[in-house]
């Protein structure tokens, strides 16, 4: 997901209303800092971010079951849906799901997928 974000900030995209959600288990591979980047339809309290995606100006959140600082309190497809069915007609229609991850994660990806009739792309 990294890579997909910086190759698309490195095309000129505007990633003005790019959401990245990621989810972990296990402590995460980076010092997560709070986010600066503001997004529409994730409380405030989940606040927890990405520094390399910060520093592109791509908001970022993140999830966990583990009762991380600032991080959602679940698993990363529940912050999804949360967000998606928050979004109107129009935003949906601007919605693309793209996702790594764990077999069961990727099925629920799918499912989201499907249930809101977004695009996926799943690896």
């Amino acid at each position: 997901m990294i890579f997909l974000a910086e190759q698309l900030h490195q095309t000129g995209a505007d990633l003005r209303n790019a959401l990245v959600l990621m989810g972990s288990e296990v402590p995460f591979p980076f010092q997560t800092v709070r986010s600066t980047v503001s997004t529409f339809g994730i409380p405030e309290h989940i606040s927890a971010a990405m520094p390399d995606l910060e520093s592109l100006g791509i908001a970022s959140r993140l999830a966990s079951l583990q009762g991380y600082a600032g991080c959602y309190q679940g698993y990363v497809t529940d912050l999804a849906k949360q967000w998606l069915y928050g979004c109107n007609a129009m935003q949906l229609l601007q919605t693309e799901i793209f996702a790594c991850g764990p077999e069961p994660m990727l099925k629920a990806a799918a499912k989201i997928a499907a249930q809101f009739s977004l695009p996926c792309q799943l690896c």
